[in-house]
C-alpha cells in the first residue's frame, strides 16, 4: 500500500527533480533508501537528461482540503504527537526557502534516518525545491555511507540524532559536504559546519526568495 502511494506520487506531480523511479525506491519497514545501483542510475538518468519532476502542487492541494487534519502523528515515549497538513506545508516551505538561500538549488542533499517527521519534512523541501534527494539507508555500516556520499556528489546532509556518532567521520572524509542539518529542533555541542533543522527553517522563514522549477 505505501509502495503504491508513492508510485501515485510520481505520477502525479512535475516540478521538481528526484533521480529515481518508483521501481528503484527500496522500502524496508518505515525507511526509504537508495544503494549504489540506485547511485548509478542516478549519474545516467542525469546524463541522459532523464530527470523526473514531481510537483509541489500535490501537497498544497492536501492541504488546501484537509488542512487541519491530522497528516502524522507518533509517539514521543508515552506522549502522542501530531502535526495537521498545513503544519507539515509551513515547514517543508520553510525548509525550500532555507535551502535556496543557503545556495543549493540544483544540489544533490543526503538524507540519513530512519522515519520521522523531520525526515519527512526535510525530504519535500527537498524534492519541491528543484534539488536531487538522496535517501539512503540509515542501516548501512558508516564507512558505505561515506562512500554513498561521496559517489552520489551530496553537497549537504540530513541527519538523524541516532546517526551522530557517524558525524565526525561524515565531515572528516566526504569532502564536498557543507553543511551538516541534524534532524532535531536543537543541538548543542556540534562542529563547525553542523546544524539544527530549526536554524534551516529559520533562515528559510526569513527568506523572500522561493524555489520554483522549470515545467
Amino acid at each position: 500500500e505505501d509502495h503504491n502511494s508513492w508510485r501515485s506520487l510520481k505520477s502525479a506531480g512535475r516540478t521538481s527533480v528526484i533521480f529515481f523511479e518508483a521501481k528503484l525506491i527500496k522500502m524496508s519497514g518505515s525507511r526509504i533508501f537508495c544503494t549504489w545501483q540506485d547511485i548509478h542510475n542516478l549519474n545516467s538518468s542525469e546524463n541522459n537528461g532523464g530527470q523526473i519532476c514531481w510537483s509541489e502542487n500535490i501537497l498544497e492541494e492536501s492541504v488546501q482540503k484537509f488542512g487541519e487534519v491530522k497528516a502524522v502523528k507518533w509517539l514521543n515515549r508515552k506522549e502522542v504527537l501530531e502535526r495537521s497538513y498545513s503544519e507539515i506545508l509551513r515547514n517543508v516551505i520553510s525548509t525550500r526557502k532555507g535551502l535556496l538561500a543557503e545556495d543549493f538549488a540544483g544540489k544533490h542533499i543526503a538524507l540519513i534516518g530512519t522515519s520521522s517527521v523531520e525526515w519527512i519534512e526535510s525530504y519535500l523541501g527537498i524534492i519541491t525545491g528543484c534539488i536531487t534527494a538522496v535517501p539512503l539507508d540509515a542501516a548501512l555500516p558508516c564507512e558505505e555511507l561515506i562512500d554513498l556520499i561521496n559517489r552520489s556528489d551530496s553537497e549537504a546532509l540530513f541527519l538523524s540524532p541516532k546517526h551522530r556518532p557517524y558525524l565526525e567521520a561524515f565531515l572528516a572524509n566526504c569532502p564536498k559536504l557543507q553543511k551538516v542539518w541534524m534532524l532535531q529542533e536543537e543541538v548543542e555541542d556540534v562542529p563547525s559546519g553542523v546544524y539544527s533543522i530549526n536554524e534551516l527553517r529559520n533562515t528559510g522563514i526569513n527568506a523572500s526568495a522561493d524555489a520554483s522549477c522549470p515545467s
